[in-house]
């Protein structure tokens, strides 16, 4: 499959949730952008989910089954990951998680185009002191959910595992001042943190070889064994 049929297929599921919520929701939609991969038009077929961030007017009952129903109704094997705030909530400067934050800028750097954004939805730029200390309070997070799903041993979901390596990859890079909003920039900059994380498999490779999955598993260990021994050097 070439980069344009991969791209299609993705945009295809998400044309379907984006015009499902739109008849019902309406004036109740006020920001719709899709972020991740798939914003950026990365996305890896059989990894990346479909990630929309998504700003309602209020929350009721009958909103949360239009979002959840339109995702059912795409009946498709890729996931759909829907980031959800009120207007009040998304205006408000302290509600947002770091992943947000960083949405926030790239739609200002042009690197996101929402589908919809209503004028009453404040989109300003985010200073970087607030993403790193919004990241460092994640950080903690987003660790443990890794060592969650590392107690399941054999059982693991592999690619739950390294995408939360990789967020936290993120914020170690983002302390240092490096932005990086793919997998191929954690890559590129992961030897600038050996320290912490060798030899970073690419998700291609995953992928590629799901056979090996139980013998990774020791590498999840040693990076979780590499941050204990770092740990008073990760946000100094």
């Amino acid at each position: 499959m070439n980069e344009s049929d991969l791209n299609g297929e993705y945009a295809e599921v998400e044309r379907r949730f984006f015009h499902s919520i739109l008849g019902k929701l309406d004036q109740q939609l006020k920001l719709y952008c899709i972020t991740g991969s798939v914003g950026r038009k990365k996305a890896l077929l059989g990894w990346s989910d479909i990630d929309i961030l998504l700003v309602i007017d209020r929350y009721d009952a009958a909103c949360f089954a239009t979002v959840g129903q339109a995702i059912a109704d795409c009946n498709s094997t890729l996931k759909i990951g829907v980031t959800l705030f009120s207007i009040e909530e998304f205006n408000c400067g302290s509600l947002k998680n770091s992943r947000t934050l960083l949405a926030v800028n790239a739609i200002l750097d042009n690197r996101l185009s929402p589908r919809v954004r209503a004028p009453e939805v404040r989109i300003t730029p985010v200073p970087t002191a607030l993403i790193k200390q919004t990241n460092r309070a994640e950080f903690a997070r987003v660790l443990h959910d890794l060592k969650r799903e590392l107690l399941r041993l054999d059982e693991y979901d592999e690619r739950k595992a390294y995408k939360f390596l990789v967020i936290l990859l993120k914020i170690v890079l983002q302390e240092r001042d490096i932005t990086v909003d793919s997998y191929d920039g954690v890559l590129e900059h992961a030897s600038s943190l050996s320290y912490l994380a060798p030899d970073l498999p690419s998700p291609a490779f995953i992928l590629a070889t799901p056979e090996r999955k139980s013998e990774r598993f020791a590498y999840y260990m040693e990076f979780l064994e590499r941050v204990r021994a770092h740990s008073s050097e990760i946000f100094t």
